[in-house]
């Protein structure tokens, strides 16, 4: 499933369901943060 709300400073990427869980996991990252990441390497 993919699912886009806007912009966002993390990705979050479920795995598979465990019995009644859906297991979930955010990364850092999304369009803001490698914006940020790609200036401030430039500057430095």
């Amino acid at each position: 499933m993919i699912l886009v709300c806007g912009e966002a400073l993390i990705d979050r990427f479920v795995g598979p369901p465990e019995g009644t869980e859906m297991p979930a996991r955010a990364v850092a990252g999304g369009s803001p943060f490698n914006a940020a990441i790609a200036l401030i390497s430039r500057l430095c």
